[in-house]
């Protein structure tokens, strides 16, 4: 059948929508702009193969092979493509939205610039990939592999990515917006430049994050490990940051007016400069925190740990740790 699809091909035959090829090995073939539109190409082998610009939408391509084919272009949207090897593909430009990659190995793909919106991306892996401008609005990451992944730039609104480790992957520029990032780990990443606004970072491992230009508006921190990041000058004012780990954070001349930090840890944190004003700091730990400069009005300070080690009672001013 090979034979005959590459000589129908070569004759200028592009329309091949319907194709019942299940298992079939057509490697290392030229299918550039063919119509393979609702295909059933279930296990095939498609190695290398030139596919771009080709009409895949609807193709079922579940656990074909497709290492280092070109999808540059192509269109996959609907295209059920669970457990599909694409290791090394370059599907650049391609359309993929509201496709099935839940398992698919995608590990050193080139997906810049792909659409993914609202695609099942579960226990996919993008370790290495390059990921790019990528648009990931509503996708499901959960449980995704995104180790040493470039996700520059990318559209993550709303995506879910609970749970997801993404180790040394870059994420400078990204749009997180809405995002569901609960227990993510993150730390050690450069999120510079990213937009978080309203994203739920609960729970998330963001140590040693670079924050640098980072839009934390109403993004929820709740129990984060922020510890030794930089916030210094940031507004917070609207951030949940309660039971955080801050530990020897920097938070000189942050904005926390009226922020919730109850049961924080900040414990050696550069607070010099910060306004606190009407902040909760009930049982925050305040121990060998730098609070010079600091505006602590009507600060709620029960149960909490000055940098003394002592105990302070309800809306105590503690105006001696500011000079």
């Amino acid at each position: 059948m090979l034979k005959t699809i590459a000589n129908l091909y070569e004759e200028g035959e592009r329309n091949f929508s319907g194709l019942e090829q299940n298992g079939a090995d057509l490697g290392e073939s030229n299918l550039s702009e063919a119509d393979l539109s609702g295909s059933k190409l279930r296990g095939a082998k498609l190695d290398e193969t030139d596919l771009s610009e080709s009409n895949l939408s609807g193709t079922d391509l579940r656990g074909a092979s497709l290492q280092k084919v070109d999808l540059r272009a192509a269109n996959l949207k609907n295209a059920d493509v669970r457990r599909a090897n694409l290791c090394e593909a370059n599907l650049s430009g391609a359309n993929l939205s509201d496709a099935n990659l839940n398992g698919a190995n995608l590990s050193k793909a080139n997906l810049s610039g792909v659409n993914l919106t609202q695609v099942d991306l579960r226990g996919a892996d993008f370790s290495e990939a390059d990921l790019s401008g990528a648009n990931l609005q509503k996708a499901d990451l959960r449980q995704t592999k995104l180790s040493k992944c470039n996700l520059g730039g990318a559209d993550l609104n709303k995506a879910n990515l609970s749970g997801v480790k993404l180790s040394e992957a870059n994420l400078s520029g990204v749009n997180l917006t809405k995002a569901n990032l609960n227990e993510a780990n993150l730390s050690g990443i450069d999120l510079s430049g990213a937009i978080l606004a309203e994203a739920n970072l609960k729970m998330a491992n963001l140590r040693l994050a670079t924050l640098n230009g980072v839009d934390l508006n109403k993004t929820n921190l709740t129990g984060a490990d922020l510890r030794q990041v930089d916030l210094s000058e940031f507004d917070l004012r609207q951030t949940a940051l309660n039971s955080a780990n801050l530990s020897r954070a920097n938070l000189k001349r942050a904005k926390l007016i009226e922020v919730d930090l109850s049961n924080t840890d900040l414990s050696q944190a550069n607070l010099s400069e910060a306004d606190l004003n009407k902040a909760n700091l009930s049982n925050a730990n305040l121990s060998e925190a730098k609070l010079s400069g600091a505006k602590l009005d009507q600060v709620n300070l029960e149960g909490a740990t000055l940098p003394n080690g002592k105990k302070q009672g309800f809306f105590t001013k503690i105006q001696q740790f500011t000079h």
